[in-house]
């Protein structure tokens, strides 16, 4: 593990256009980029894959054709280096009895990026669910070596921190590696990288445990800033972590980072992280300034003030855009309306019209240029049961087809034109059914072997996101009594059918805590438990 200074330093991204939405069997959270759609995607024969990718037999995985690597010792050049990244030469684990396929160039650093900025917000999907979580794909992932042939045991070969297995057989015998290469800390097994939960490298020492911090999703890596200590200190300190390499890297504290507060919302534009918002927890202040960051050159920049302060908001950016909307003010009031910020030119536009009225709790999840929203508790304490529709490109709401039942707190993915929700609640129950939206049409969809009840409080817990194959995942979130829920389900809308997802191995609760999908891998951070910070995270991957 590498503790980095804080400081000027070259951080290698693959610098992109941010933007959130899904086809089937794509990534979600937010929208993954090309590569790791087409990389990902599950496949029968190389009829299945496109643009110079193939089908690997082990992982029934589209993977680029080079990263399969030759049979009897032909070298295999380029693992996929994507622009802006930096290959690295994989070497690595020799192999007894034969020769020896080696696959040189390894993963990027950086990787593709993709859509961006942590979500926050109530209940669920990609960006949703309390905090919600982010795609990526990317991150240095150096090493993976294919071991071929011999007469006897291949050896095991190392690359990467991922431990590619044996492989047996005669002369020329099949290839044992995963491409792209495994995390640091996931074994590769049989051709497949080990999936389930693993524990986190420990921050540096200067990136204290924290709760309510802001986070985005960047090229690959999750960026964290702010929040408040165990002592109820306000922090202005920030942190990069890369799922790939399992390595953190601080950010700088300078005269432009803005002032310490928690609760701020951070979203990724391709090229710098926008922190805007959030709130003193006295509720003495709130805060409607805030400042880009620079992570090639370690670097802040002060933006332009918004119209409206707001803590807790949706968040989301998609070309020359970034949108803030709903939150709270200082004293945990419920907002209305939102925000349009033009980071290229640094100014606001407020939305043209507003159909949302002031509510919490929203399941919201952002698509490329649009955001739904689905229910959501208003000021009043009334329960909705609506749906809507913001596009970023023309500030605009529109209405979708109302719920079949009203709630709040509700998990929400969106991939292709299919919106899909589940659980949540109202002012008396659990609500455990779940619907997909097609068209003007809401379907049932099973609840056999669903997760046990539960909602997504916003910006505190539950978190949902689609997976590489097209299934969705939901993690966390609160029982109707308020009792954290510490593991999920995956659901598999092909089939109908669920799956569950364990619980993670340290029981914290990580309450207002980080939650992401960034690079494959679903990233669990900080945030409270039974009222203490911690700095402990965990990292689950299908």
């Amino acid at each position: 593990m590498k503790h980095h200074r804080t400081g000027p330093r070259a951080l290698t991204l693959v610098i992109g256009l941010i933007g959130f939405g899904f086809a089937r069997g794509g990534v979600a959270c937010s929208r993954a980029s090309d590569q790791e759609l087409l990389e990902g995607k599950a496949c029968l024969t190389n009829a299945d894959c496109v643009q110079g990718y193939v089908c690997s037999p082990s992982q029934q995985l589209c993977v680029l054709a080079a990263s399969l690597g030759a049979s009897g010792g032909a070298d295999a050049s380029g693992g996929g280096t994507a622009t802006g990244g930096s290959p690295t030469a994989a070497t690595g684990g020799a192999s007894v009895g034969g020769t020896s396929a080696m696959l040189t160039g390894g993963a990027t650093s950086g990787g593709n990026l993709a859509t961006g900025g942590a979500t926050t917000g109530s209940g669920g999907g990609i960006t949703a669910g309390g905090s919600g979580g982010v795609s990526a794909t990317g991150g240095s992932a150096s090493g993976g070596v294919s071991n071929t042939g011999g007469a006897s045991t291949g050896g095991a070969s190392t690359g990467g921190a991922s431990t590619g297995g044996a492989s047996t057989g005669g002369s020329g015998g099949a290839p044992n590696v995963c491409a792209p290469t495994c995390a640091t800390g996931r074994a590769c097994v049989a051709g497949k990288c080990a999936s389930g939960w693993i524990t986190m490298s420990a921050p540096p020492a200067l990136f204290v445990a924290r709760s309510k911090a802001a986070y985005a999703t960047m090229g690959g890596k999750l960026f964290i800033w702010g929040g408040k200590d165990q002592a109820g200190t306000h922090l202005r300190s920030g942190a990069i972590y890369d799922p790939q390499t399992d390595e953190w890297t601080l950010t700088s504290v300078a005269t432009n980072t803005p002032s310490a507060r928690v609760l701020a919302s951070a979203a990724w534009t391709g090229s710098r992280v926008i922190v805007w918002g959030g709130r003193l927890d006295s509720g003495a202040d709130d805060y409607k300034n805030g400042a880009s960051y620079d992570p090639v050159n370690d670097t802040w920049t002060t933006i332009s003030e918004a119209n409206d302060a707001r803590a807790g908001a949706m968040v989301f950016a998609s070309g020359n855009y970034v949108f803030f909307g709903g939150g709270w003010d200082k004293d945990g009031k419920e907002l209305d309306k939102g925000e349009r910020y033009q980071w290229v030119n640094n100014s606001w536009q407020s939305t043209s019209n507003d159909v949302l009225a002031r509510r919490e709790h929203a399941g919201w999840v952002a698509d490329g240029a649009s955001l739904y929203v689905v229910g959501g508790r208003l000021d009043s304490g009334n329960v909705q049961g609506d749906a809507r529709v913001y596009s970023l490109t023309t500030n605009l709401w529109s209405s979708l087809q109302a719920l079949p039942g009203a709630r709040y707190g509700a998990f929400v993915t969106h991939q292709g034109s299919e919106l899909w929700m589940w659980g949540g609640r109202d002012d008396s129950q659990a609500i455990t059914s779940g619907y997909l939206l097609t068209g003007s049409t809401w379907s049932p969809k099973t609840t056999l072997g669903q997760p046990s009840e539960r909602w997504a409080p916003q910006r505190r817990s539950g978190w949902a996101f689609v997976l590489a194959d097209g299934r969705s995942a939901v993690i966390a979130g609160h029982s109707y009594a308020g009792v954290n829920r510490l593991d999920g389900g995956i659901y598999d809308p092909l089939n109908n059918a669920w799956s569950a997802v364990a619980a993670w191995p340290s029981t914290l609760a990580h309450d207002w805590g980080v939650g992401a999908w960034v690079n494959g891998q679903f990233v669990l951070w900080g945030g409270t438990s039974a009222g203490t910070a911690t700095a402990v995270g965990e990292r689950w991957a299908p």
